[in-house]
């Protein structure tokens, strides 16, 4: 069986077991407990994107004005000399943008799932405080109370399963999306087929998988505010910013071998299309 088929049936296999436990956690709490339960899980989920929103600008303070390689070194990647001197010579400003969209596309939306996942967690304590003074006992449930739990419970986990699985979504989009701009401006470029093949062969099938379709349209949102950026007093969205990136390395990979000395009339438009690439927004023109 091929990756893709694994990632496509496991997607349905983790939603099924999600519905399935939370209908049976929700049958033996009963509605009372388990309304107490969704409730305190929507709780997280605010706090988690709350907590998610602040963390760039720490990040972006405590990186900003540093040398990339010092950066690097802070978390425990080291350069020999040679190697550092020539990534310290990257432009400061330039830098820290660079670093933010790994940061943007991919920290923050996972950290944002983890504080969600320790948040949820967490309430568990105070939901047991709150069923306990309110009588949710189990000797108050007959069949429609468990039955309402179970339909709840179902919701309930259907839905943290959704907003854990938002991240992956959203960067397996934001690949897809980068891939097939480069697959239409540069479809014969070695890198757009080295990439495009992996992306093709791994990844395509989640674009029809339902799954993968429900947690796009009704939990996408939460991601494009994990990877927007506020720069200047208006917004960038760093998934195009990671468009026009991937766009640059699939250029930067045709000038293998070039002879800059000499530039044939190819590289010379190659070159041109970098520049024109880098002067589409503020964002690229820093950098």
């Amino acid at each position: 069986m091929l990756l893709s088929d694994i990632i496509n049936y496991g997607l349905y296999g983790l939603a099924a077991s999600a519905v399935l436990g939370g209908a049976a956690l929700g049958f033996k709490r009963g509605i009372g407990k388990q309304t107490i339960k969704l409730v305190l899980m929507l709780g997280s989920i605010v706090l988690s994107f709350w907590v998610s929103m602040k963390i760039y600008p720490l990040v972006y303070n405590l990186i900003a004005g540093r040398p990339v390689a010092d950066t690097c070194a802070m978390i425990g990647i080291t350069f020999d000399p040679t190697t550092a001197g020539i990534i310290n010579s990257v432009e400061i400003e330039a830098a820290a943008y660079i670093l933010a969209i790994p940061l943007m596309l991919v920290l923050i939306p996972i950290i944002a799932m983890l504080i969600f996942a320790i948040a949820s967690g967490l309430l568990m304590i105070p939901s047991l405080f709150i069923c306990g003074v309110l009588g949710f006992g189990n000797k108050y449930n007959n069949i429609f109370t468990r039955m309402g739990g179970a339909a709840i419970g179902a919701i309930e986990f259907f839905v943290a399963l959704c907003v854990v699985l938002a991240p992956f979504v959203g960067i397996v989009n934001v690949a897809g999306d980068a891939i097939k701009n480069a697959e239409a401006k540069y479809p014969d470029a070695a890198n757009t087929v080295a990439i495009g093949t992996i992306y093709h062969s791994n990844a395509e099938k989640l674009e029809t998988n339902r799954v993968f379709k429900f947690i796009d349209s009704n939990f996408g949102y939460m991601y494009d505010e994990y990877t927007d950026l506020e720069m200047n007093g208006r917004e960038v969205q760093m998934e195009k910013v990671a468009s026009d990136f991937f766009e640059l390395f699939v250029l930067y990979g045709e000038l293998g071998g070039a002879n800059f000395d000499s530039p044939s009339p190819e590289v010379k438009e190659t070159m041109n299309t970098m520049v024109e690439v880098f002067g589409k927004d503020e964002y690229m023109t820093t950098i």
